[in-house]
């Protein structure tokens, strides 16, 4: 047989081969538009089990047709998910290694605002021009090492010894005035405060039958660290890092998840 013959028939047998190929390694066509490319893809599919589905939606979901085509063209959904699964296993190490010293500091400086504490809270129903008005009294300490002039809070509502909250506000603490005596909320400071909990009518989801009716009610109130500002209306905590090595972190999971692909 001729050379050009016999690798001829070569190709027409690797041809016949991809062809034939079912599933994750199936041949996807990634070069001739979005339609053939969807059709090739639910070729592909229809012998793929749910997770190795999922695998490629991962692995495809930062791209588009173009790019995947420029990356991996024509590759099949195991050549592709393994690429950018081994990517991720290679890359993501050096890049949590790099957010490290942020990402610490953020987690120190959320347990240091987390020593920001409300204490003695006390939940009152009074009726007014406008109605029922929902308030929550408490004694807020600066346990920090900021000087603050703003921090939100959440504070939830108990009723009967119910073990879940029948009520859940936002709420926002405000201590730098502008009357000219403004001193922010220091550290170390403790002060008392109310919260009405609504708008003008007060809100309904702390006024309802349940509550009205209950034989006691409790109230908490935790604070929200992310949300602190200092005396320059500056956010005190960055969590950017924080946000990014967390994403890394999942991402590096996921990709060590798929070592079986």
């Amino acid at each position: 047989m001729r050379k050009t013959s016999y690798f001829g028939a070569a190709l027409l047998v690797l041809m016949l081969l991809q062809g034939c190929a079912k599933g994750i390694d199936h041949q996807l066509d990634t070069g001739h538009g979005m339609e053939l490319y969807k059709s090739s893809l639910q070729e592909a599919f229809k012998d793929m089990p749910q997770k190795e589905q999922q695998a490629y939606d991962w692995a495809v979901s930062d791209f588009n047709l173009q790019r995947l085509h420029a990356s991996y063209p024509n590759g099949t959904p195991k050549a592709i998910i393994r690429a950018e699964r081994d990517k991720i296993i290679l890359e993501v190490p050096a890049k949590l290694a790099q957010l490290e010293t942020a990402r610490a500091a953020y987690v120190a400086g959320y347990a240091d605002l987390s020593k920001i504490t409300a204490s003695d809270v006390r939940f009152t129903m009074e009726k007014d021009y406008f109605g029922l008005q929902p308030t929550v009294a408490a004694t807020i300490h600066n346990g920090s090492s900021h000087d603050l002039s703003s921090v939100k809070f959440v504070a939830r509502l108990y009723v009967d010894d119910k073990p879940e909250p029948v009520a859940e506000s936002e709420l926002f603490s405000n201590y730098n005035n502008d009357s000219g005596n403004s001193t922010g909320l220091r550290r170390g400071d403790t002060i008392k405060t109310q919260f009405r909990i609504g708008f003008v009518s007060g809100d309904a989801n702390w006024k309802t039958v349940e509550i009205q009716q209950a034989g006691k009610t409790r109230a908490e109130v935790t604070v929200l660290p992310d949300s602190a500002t200092d005396t320059g209306n500056r956010r005190i905590l960055d969590d950017q890092a924080a946000k990014q090595s967390k994403a890394l972190q999942n991402a590096l999971n996921t990709a060590k998840g798929m070592a079986d692909i």
